[in-house]
């Protein structure tokens, strides 16, 4: 039978880490059910089976001989979202993550509030409207130019907006101009999106993640 609640998975080499997260989450979203906490993904994919929503954190470094990007695909073998949370923000293991499944990566510096609405947003336990469904206009995503495309997406994904600056090849004076410039134009179109949950939420509803 399908467990219908949201579940969650927490995998990491760091006990204090993933006990606190715990603490955190089921202080703040009490909706999920905790599946699984420690260090193994083999044992967390096999009580997360049936779960249908929910999200699987994992801090990718785990001590084993397979790269970061490794075990976030392994990760993925779950029907869950995999959020990447690290002590790392290193612009190659990011990006590699990221290519490797992860629906978004932030890192042990990230604000409490922030990683709650991520977490709220993965595992769809969040009840206020989602910018897709505020909004009028289906074709939000074509006023977006192509730039503005990309670092929406790099920015919702979990980076800093000096590591979207990097993966973009531009300054982040730039980088910051094109998210203005896709704050500006979610207003216009009736859907503020000014905290970066608001943005990942966007970049999710008009399928950039």
């Amino acid at each position: 039978m399908v467990n219908e609640r949201p579940a969650l998975a927490l995998v990491s080499a760091m006990p204090l880490m993933r006990d606190g997260l715990r603490r955190l989450l089921q202080e703040q979203v009490p909706a999920l059910e905790l599946r699984y906490i420690g260090s193994s993904i083999t044992d967390a994919l096999l009580v997360t089976s049936d779960a249908c929503s929910g999200v699987f954190i994992i801090d990718p470094q785990l001590g084993y001989e397979t790269p970061p990007a490794q075990n976030v695909a392994h990760a993925r073998a779950s029907r869950l979202p995999v959020l990447v949370v690290s002590g790392s923000d290193d612009q190659w293991t990011v990006r590699s993550c990221l290519r490797a499944g992860a629906r978004a990566y932030v890192t042990y510096r990230t604000e409490p509030r922030e990683l709650i609405g991520l977490v709220r947003n993965l595992a769809n336990v969040d009840s206020r409207p989602q910018p897709a469904e505020q909004s009028s206009d289906p074709q939000f995503l074509d006023r977006l130019s192509t730039q503005e495309q990309r670092a929406l997406a790099l920015y919702a994904s979990g980076m800093t907006l000096t590591q979207v600056a990097a993966s973009m090849k531009v300054t982040p004076h730039t980088a910051k101009e094109y998210l203005d410039r896709v704050r500006r134009k979610s207003a216009s179109a009736g859907v503020p999106a000014r905290t970066k949950v608001e943005l990942h939420q966007m970049a999710r509803a008009v399928g950039l993640m």
